[in-house]
């Protein structure tokens, strides 16, 4: 029933008083003999409408869409090679059957679902690769309205190509895919007081979760699989077990006692730290405070920070502080040292000073070094004829 429930409302679903697909899950219903059922709600003319709505309404001959949902869990190589033959909507369904089996994740089967999705919703025939490419040329992002906004990014479109060709080669078909340059910009990188603000703003859980993507660089996606199991509150280390993207698994030490007396105020009844949220429930949270702070500081720069801001910020102070691309690497996990070289350029354009920028001071023993690398100097060059060394600290 889970399985069935998902791809219809991910995939085939539409809604049966205007036609779109652009369809949401809206909780469940239960039946007088005690079963559960998948309500949904169309975005467009609001219509509720249920999971049984959908198989009841489906053609019954054999190898329909509903044939292939009943029979999804038994299906063999040769039931298999029959329905791929059959409508598009089948063969969506046999692809992402094949990439459960083969052990994808769901985030990544939900994207490509969800891209197949699009092309249909704008009118591309999936079987007729030109069709696609003519609807990837004009595709737009539609509005809550239904009308439509602004052209899809490079980036968009390059997902939407990947998933369209594992789709045709799925199916053994093969296409010449249209030209799409992704430009790699520079992101933005916040002063160290707006995130603070921020955190300070938020609710106590999303507080949490900013200060922890802020010391740790994790991925938004890597923090809400944290378990309490992987913090160690007397050695101050929080260790990442759950890496995305193919990631090393790492461990954070020198945890700040802020850090670590926020997670301890959390409750502990669950066995992951942010209990049952999501990444979309926390960001739908973190976006509508955000947008409050932003207009209660008057700062627009606030609206440009997002949880992934976090790891580019810590990655670049990283950075800075050892000039070590090596440390970065294995403090964010990348396992190829071509992702941290974006770290050289972020640094280079955050922290262009100058030496009028600086605070200068002289030690002439051993005292006095100690005095000023606890207050923040760091040792520049030193010893001269009066036996002094020479510190200095940004303004």
């Amino acid at each position: 029933m889970k399985r069935r429930s998902w791809i219809l409302a991910n995939v085939l679903s539409n809604c049966p008083e205007c036609g779109s697909y652009r369809v949401k899950k809206n909780g469940h219903r239960f039946h007088s003999k005690g079963s559960m059922v998948q309500t949904l709600e169309c975005k467009i003319c609001k219509k509720r409408f249920s999971e049984n709505y959908i198989r009841t309404h489906l053609p019954k001959k054999s190898g329909s869409i509903g044939a292939v949902q009943r029979d999804a869990k038994n299906l063999t190589p040769i039931t298999e090679t029959k329905t791929v033959t059959g409508d598009i909507e089948e063969k969506i369904i046999n692809y992402l059957l094949f990439m459960r089996r083969q052990g994808c994740k769901e985030s990544t089967i939900k994207t490509r679902s969800g891209s197949l999705k699009a092309l249909i919703i704008r009118g591309a025939n999936l079987s007729n690769p030109e069709s696609v490419k003519d609807v990837l040329s004009t595709a737009t992002i539609i509005n809550k309205d239904g009308s439509n906004g602004k052209l899809w990014s490079p980036n968009r479109k390059r997902n939407v190509i990947i998933s369209y060709t594992q789709f045709l080669n799925f199916l053994g078909l093969t296409w010449n895919p249209p030209k799409c340059i992704v430009n790699r910009q520079l992101p933005f990188i916040p002063n160290e007081e707006e995130i603070d603000s921020l955190i300070a703003g938020c609710s106590r859980k999303v507080s949490v979760f900013l200060q922890l993507l802020k010391e740790t660089g994790f991925r938004s996606a890597e923090a809400v699989e944290l378990k309490w199991i992987d913090i160690n509150f007397k050695k101050k280390t929080i260790t990442c077990n759950n890496p995305k993207k193919g990631s090393n698994p790492r461990a954070i030490t020198n945890i700040s006692m802020k850090l670590l007396d926020m997670l301890k105020a959390l409750p502990q009844n669950s066995e992951k730290v942010f209990g049952s949220s999501t990444t979309n429930s926390l960001k739908a949270t973190f976006t509508r405070e955000r947008r409050r702070l932003a207009f209660k500081l008057q700062n627009s720069r606030l609206l440009c920070i997002h949880f992934h801001t976090m790891r580019y910020w810590r990655g670049t102070i990283e950075y800075h502080k050892t000039n070590s691309l090596l440390h970065v690497k294995k403090l964010l996990g990348h396992k190829d040292i071509r992702n941290t070289e974006l770290y050289i350029d972020l640094e280079a354009r955050e922290f262009t000073f100058n030496d009028d920028n600086y605070f200068t001071a002289i030690a002439e023993n051993t005292k006095e070094v100690c005095r000023l690398i606890e207050s923040g100097f760091e040792y520049v060059t030193g010893e001269y004829d009066d036996g002094g060394k020479i510190f200095r600290k940004r303004k």
